[in-house]
């Protein structure tokens, strides 16, 4: 996914190795159980749903209670977790899983999925005046990036639904927010919205035209990556990261966490509680939830993408084995720690 990143992430660009770990300034507190805190840069793409597991870490104090000082920047695109990821500006970032796999298979610096959010899903929507897949021949549709990122999901859609790639035009359009912004003001006509984010414009007339899990139930999207030789030489930083996500995760999937879980994505996203309601229905109370249970992405949606990207020429058929992508092992140290099995 394409775009800038925010003046801190850009700052940290220019840092060396592995500025994003810092040792916590204060001393431990008194008592067998205090830990030193760890300061880790934590690079997240946007703000959207796929990012629920991180606010609720930060809103209910669970890199707290794991020791981190959790240090958010925003990179606004997937390639640029990458880059940042790639270069140790940005030790451990959320990306898309093709994003993470295109760069480990150009040798970007040794990054490595770490652990996976979710399985993708968006939502197609358009201005009022489109009203069928048909009426998108010959529009502009906005994504992220050409070839990574939603615009997988994009294509396989609008396959399925009869229109081939010269029926349409795709450009960058940014960020999620900058999606939103330019499909209101007309200069797209169409673009892919996780939830919540596309129903106020539903609610104000735009087109809802299908979804991405209408034809990929199960492909991996958003996963945690880090670079390969700082995770070795600060481990210890990078398993108290994933306790706190993957204690997240569980609390997001406990059912009696609902009320609290929809405040927190409603204050996050800038959603009404009824739209953040919504969601919750339809990600977290079905079976199987959106959210991969202990943040473990199955290598089955993986493989999907894998498969994807051979088919687009991102990647050589030789290079598409997911073991050479993902390393599980600081995930299982995380799990141990906090006394769940995988």
């Amino acid at each position: 996914m394409a775009g800038r990143i925010s003046r801190r992430a850009f700052i940290g660009m220019g840092l060396a190795g592995g500025a994003g770990l810092f040792l916590g300034a204060c001393a431990p507190q008194a008592g067998p159980t205090a830990v030193t805190p760890v300061k880790v840069t934590f690079g997240v793409v946007t703000d959207n749903l796929n990012h629920w597991p991180v606010y609720i870490a930060e809103e209910e104090g669970f890199f707290t209670k794991f020791g981190v000082e959790f240090d958010r920047v925003v990179t606004r695109a997937s390639a640029s977790s990458v880059q940042l990821l790639s270069s140790g500006s940005v030790p451990v970032a959320t990306a898309t899983a093709d994003a993470v796999i295109s760069g480990a298979a150009k040798g970007g610096g040794g990054v490595v999925i770490v652990a996976g959010f979710n399985r993708a899903y968006y939502v197609l929507v358009a201005r009022p005046q489109i009203k069928s897949y048909a009426d998108l021949k010959g529009k502009v549709v906005g994504v992220s990036a050409l070839r990574a990122g939603e615009t997988p999901l994009l294509r396989v859609l609008l396959r399925a639904r009869g229109l081939a790639e010269g029926d349409y035009q795709m450009v960058v359009a940014g960020g999620t927010p900058e999606r939103v912004t330019a499909i209101q003001a007309g200069s797209i006509d169409a673009t892919m919205l996780t939830p919540p984010l596309d129903l106020p414009l539903t609610q104000k007339g735009f087109t809802r035209l299908g979804a991405s899990t209408e034809v990929l139930p199960d492909f991996a999207f958003l996963t945690l990556g880090t670079n390969r030789s700082w995770a070795q030489a600060n481990s210890e930083a990078l398993v108290r990261v994933l306790a706190a996500l993957t204690e997240a995760t569980d609390w997001l999937l406990t059912l009696s966490n609902r009320d609290r879980a929809v405040q927190i994505l409603a204050k996050r996203l800038n959603v009404s509680v009824d739209e953040a309601r919504q969601t919750y229905e339809g990600t977290v109370a079905v079976d199987p939830p959106l959210f991969y249970r202990n943040m473990g992405v199955t290598e089955t949606s993986l493989q999907k993408v894998l498969e994807f990207m051979v088919e687009d020429g991102t990647i050589q058929a030789s290079e598409a084995d997911p073991r050479r992508y993902l390393d599980t092992s600081y995930l299982d140290e995380a799990l141990r720690r906090r006394g769940v099995k995988r």
